[in-house]
């Protein structure tokens, strides 16, 4: 099998993209960008940028049908791909919980996202991850000689592998239906407060981010139901469904990772502000943003939610 050039293109321009946006964000003195929303997704776009890479390696190394002698880099890379899968998820329920916590939970924000505990929320990323995946560190590899001469990887030892389409399926299963929920719920109290305060109108920096939230959930949801589709085809034993199923998750991933820093590039004025000033070399710390405001008590009352908006 032919290596797909085209999507080895756009890997590597994902990479890039990627790795740019962080840096951006990372070294900006923008206050935005130092709120618990970009923290989390920084944390999380490290993550999906080794995903590119290791997911990237193994496509390519199933196209080209190399065998046993690459095991033991391809044991490796298994590994941190399912290590990279779980953080990607759960970094996307922390930032929906993000989101929700900021229109839904406005009086509590502050309390909720304090620097302390957005830093543990991002360790308890990592650590659960490394927790989920560790047992597959070393796994054997098994796999399929071809009449050409080729190797086909099938699957992890038999054992790790039943463990790790149950795990899969639990952590997408979870992220399903929390996500579900967070975002319905999101989405009604958005359209609520919309149509009782005009000034939330104003707010398109929270606007964007929540339609961002929404992006980044559609295809996380479609990694989902290929990897639950995955684990009710093994127990069909319809071995070409399996091997069908087992090849989309290249293009799906590549998809679902490299999605985020297009889209928060395109839906993010600040994000591409900063951006073109990077380039240009001309960077200067921003003050906050700014805040539609009511000298009358009712209004206040009403416009309660705004500065949340702008987190």
């Amino acid at each position: 099998m032919a290596v797909n050039v085209p999507q080895t293109v756009f890997e590597a321009l994902s990479v890039v993209v990627y790795c740019f946006v962080l840096i951006v964000i990372i070294t900006s003195k923008q206050r935005v960008f130092k709120t618990a929303f970009y923290l989390v997704f920084v944390a999380t776009g490290c993550a999906d940028v080794i995903s590119i890479f290791v997911n990237g390696f193994l496509r390519i190394k199933r196209q080209l049908g190399l065998g046993p002698d690459y095991q033991h880099v391809a044991s490796f890379c298994v590994s941190t791909s399912g290590y990279t899968f779980v953080v990607h998820m759960l970094g996307n329920l922390i930032i929906a919980f993000n989101r929700y916590s900021a229109v839904c939970l406005g009086q509590h924000y502050e309390k909720i996202w304090t620097t302390r505990n957005t830093w543990i929320a991002v360790v308890f990323q990592y650590f659960i991850s490394i927790a989920a995946i560790g047992h597959t560190i070393g796994a054997k590899m098994t796999y399929v000689h071809n009449p050409d001469g080729s190797y086909t990887f099938t699957s992890l030892e038999k054992r790790i592998d039943v463990i790790n389409r149950f795990i899969y399926f639990g952590v997408c299963l979870i992220y399903a239906i929390i996500s579900v929920i967070l975002n319905v719920l999101l989405m009604y109290k958005f359209h609520h407060l919309s149509r009782l305060n005009e000034n939330v109108k104003q707010a398109h920096h929270e606007k964007r981010l929540f339609l961002y939230t929404l992006i980044v959930f559609a295809f996380s949801l479609l990694m989902c139901a290929q990897q639950i589709g995955k684990v009710f085809v093994i127990f069909s034993a319809n071995t070409d469904f399996l091997t069908w199923i087992s090849i989309q998750f290249f293009w799906i991933n590549d998809a679902m990772v490299s999605l985020p820093p297009y889209s928060l590039l395109m839906l993010c004025s600040h994000l591409r502000q900063d951006t073109m000033d990077f380039l240009r070399c001309k960077r200067q710390r921003s003050t906050a943003l700014p805040v539609s405001t009511s000298n009358t008590r009712i209004m206040k009352m009403k416009t309660s939610i705004v500065p949340r908006f702008v987190k």
